[in-house]
């Protein structure tokens, strides 16, 4: 026999309201910036309470377990691999209710850019477009 509970009306409220956890992983560039700060205090305004935080170096295997669903089609392992042996990055695990929706339109809200984003968008405005 299924259990239909979640198709009721309460079963429908509490999984609103269900805590997800999302996993978060700063670069070596963002923790020795002091960057990571900015990132952080974001996520406390928006209301995510932080599980678990770890400050530690991620070598390749490491990086293949994090990011194992996003290689190749989003991630190169070739170009995140010098980037992690710069330093330690910092993995957070966030939670909240819808974590991952609302953490990955945050940081995409609040991504810092690079040298060479600024220089692009600058000469992508010169040039009119």
């Amino acid at each position: 026999m299924e259990d239909k509970s979640d198709e009721t009306p309460i079963g429908q409220i509490y999984r609103q309201n269900q805590q997800e956890l999302a996993l978060v992983i700063l670069t070596p560039t963002l923790v020795r910036n002091h960057d990571f700060v900015f990132l952080m205090d974001e996520f406390n305004r928006n209301k995510f309470n932080i599980a678990g935080i770890m400050k530690k170096q991620l070598d390749r295997e490491a990086l293949e377990m994090y990011f194992k669903d996003l290689i190749p089609k989003f991630h190169d392992l070739d170009i995140l691999e010098p980037e992690f042996k710069r330093g330690d990055a910092v993995i957070l695990v966030l939670e909240k209710p819808k974590a991952i929706e609302e953490a990955t339109e945050l940081i995409g809200k609040c991504s810092i850019k690079m040298n060479m984003d600024w220089e692009k968008k600058k000469k992508k405005k010169s040039q009119g477009f």
